[in-house]
Formats: C-alpha cells, sequence, structure tokens
C-alpha cells in the first residue's frame, strides 16, 4: 500500500530485498503473508522487481501470477524485454509465461519485435529458436520482412543471426523487392555485403545483374563497385556493358564514368515505336496498379483486425 506517495517502511524492505535478490528475506515475508501479487507503487509486480531466478522462483511457488498485467498492460516478461534483462526474460520463457503478450506502451508490437527493435541479439535467437519465424512480418501491409528491415538499417549482426535462423533470402515484399535491393536502396553497403555472400555460386552471375540495376536506379556508387568486383570472371564483360547501358539510360553520371573507366561500353538499343512505348507503359501502369490493390487490402484488412480488437494477426 502507499501513504501520501509514499511505501511504507515494510513495503520498502521488502522491495528492497526483491531488488537485491535476497530470496531469504522475500521467503519470510511471504511465509508471514505477504502477497505474492502485491502492486508496489500502483505498477509492479513482485516478479517485475526483481531479477533473481532463486526469488522468482519463490514468488511463483507461492502463488504469483507469472502473466500479470498492469492496467498499461506490462507484465514480468515485457518489462524484462523493454529493460534488456535477456537472463530474467528467458527464466520466464522457460517456466510457462504467455510470450504473446502486448501492451499500449509498443503500440500492440510483440515481445519479439521489441526484443528486435533493441537490438537484444540473443533475445532474438531465443525466440527464433522456440517458434517464432525468421521471416516475420515488421510490416504486415508491404510485407516487410525483419531481415529487410535489418538490411535497411544495416544491422549487419542481426541480419547474420536472422540468416542463420533460416530467413528467406528471396522473400520478397509487395513492391517485388528483397532483402538485397532494401540494402542496396538505402546505401548499406556492409548489409549488402553480408547478403551476397550467402547466395549460391551459380546463382552470383544472375543475383549481381539484378543487383547492378537496383544499385543503378538508386544512384549507389560504392554498391556497384562492389558488385562488379563480386561479377563471375566470364561474365563480368557483358554485365559491366549492361550496367553501363543502363546507367546512360539513367543518366547517372558518377556510374557512367566509373563503369567507362573499367572498359564496359554502351549495347546499342533499338528505339520503341509508339505501338511498343505504349504497350509498355500499359504494362507498367498494371503492375503499379496491382501492387496499390494490395497494398489497400491488406490496409483494410489490418484495420478491420484492429476495429474488432483482435490486433495485428499472429505470425509463426
Amino acid at each position: 500500500m502507499r501513504r501520501n506517495g509514499f511505501f511504507q517502511p515494510i513495503e520498502l524492505e521488502f522491495c528492497r530485498a526483491l531488488a537485491q535478490g535476497d530470496n531469504a528475506t522475500v521467503g519470510e515475508y511471504l511465509t508471514a503473508g505477504k502477497d505474492p501479487n502485491l502492486v508496489i507503487g500502483g505498477f509492479f509486480s513482485p516478479l517485475m522487481y526483481t531479477n533473481s531466478p532463486e526469488v522468482m522462483q519463490t514468488l511463483l511457488d507461492y502463488g504469483a501470477k507469472i502473466n500479470w498485467q498492469n492496467e498499461f498492460g506490462y507484465s514480468a516478461l515485457s518489462y524484462a524485454v523493454k529493460t534488456s534483462c535477456t537472463t530474467k526474460a528467458v527464466w520466464l520463457c522457460e517456466h510457462g509465461v504467455d510470450t504473446t503478450i502486448t501492451d499500449e506502451a509498443t503500440d500492440s508490437k510483440t515481445l519479439f519485435e521489441v526484443a528486435y527493435g533493441k537490438g537484444n541479439l540473443q533475445l532474438v535467437a531465443y525466440f527464433l529458436e522456440h517458434g517464432v519465424s525468421a521471416d516475420w512480418l515488421i510490416s504486415s501491409i508491404e510485407e516487410q520482412t525483419i531481415l529487410m528491415n535489418a538490411a535497411i538499417c544495416g544491422k549487419v549482426g542481426m541480419m547474420r543471426c536472422i540468416l542463420e535462423h533460416g530467413a528467406d533470402l528471396y522473400k520478397k515484399d509487395t513492391f517485388g523487392c528483397d532483402a538485397l535491393d532494401k540494402a542496396i536502396q538505402f546505401g548499406q553497403l556492409d548489409a549488402v555485403k553480408c547478403l551476397f555472400e550467402r547466395y549460391p555460386a551459380e546463382k552470383k552471375g544472375e543475383i549481381v545483374d539484378r543487383a547492378l540495376n537496383r544499385a543503378i536506379v538508386s544512384d549507389q556508387l560504392d554498391a556497384v563497385k562492389y558488385l562488379l568486383e563480386c561479377c563471375p570472371a566470364g561474365e563480368k564483360e557483358a554485365i559491366a556493358d549492361r550496367a553501363l547501358s543502363r546507367a546512360s539510360f539513367w543518366k547517372q553520371t558518377e556510374i557512367v564514368n566509373f563503369l567507362s573507366s573499367q572498359g564496359a561500353k554502351v549495347i546499342p538499343q533499338r528505339q520503341l515505336n509508339t505501338a511498343e512505348q505504349e504497350e509498355l507503359i500499359a504494362q507498367i501502369e498494371q503492375k503499379i496498379k496491382k501492387q496499390m490493390e494490395t497494398v489497400v487490402a491488406r490496409v483494410d484488412e489490418e484495420m478491420a483486425c484492429r476495429f474488432h480488437g483482435a490486433g495485428p494477426s499472429a505470425q509463426r
């Protein structure tokens, strides 16, 4: 209980024992009748207040509710994840806590997403090893996976963790972009290198050709230089020529100058006639229309879920 905004002395002593991991003292209080689900300061439960596995076990033995949530939705697990108390979070998971708990403070993000956002590699790996998909969608509307998001942000350590747990290199979002496209588009060269080294040797020529196109459109000269170095020996000349032709079309002067300095030559292009131009434009417009219809449908679905209180659909 609180009195004039301050803890009563006995509550202070109990809290001190919880915080210090003094299992003997905590046990004495519980034996004497202290409520293992006491609300401390209107916010904390005893399980939230301690990081000691021994004390947590004692609290559970005396009837503490492992999934208790305060008025804001915080639970012992969500508080541990948000404060990066990894050992505590793992201990709770291994003792039957509900890992699907969300709260108002995270706008209904799952605890896996919170751990990912905090860059907690150990917790992310734990969740991935215990049923969370390595292709988890950060955005269900755009179908952006955590690997794509990590590539955008240049989180190479996180990318390696996700890839080691089976993330799909080839998975694309609503707009047809994969993680490599995202890394190139946002100028994350270390992320580009991390991803490219994962592709099998027999696919690298095809991947370089496609990735160079993305790098040229995004005006990423460093990515162009790296990708050109990665070209299979027998394909490098043809790939460089195609890249120079694209760079010339997009008027990317620095990239044109670099590729020209490497001996690349522009491939003569046949001019499209009016009918061919119109057909191409119609195809592009149709593709964009389909992409937008997909996005709108997913937005409608997401809003319907939120309106009916279901929140984002669970992913495994």
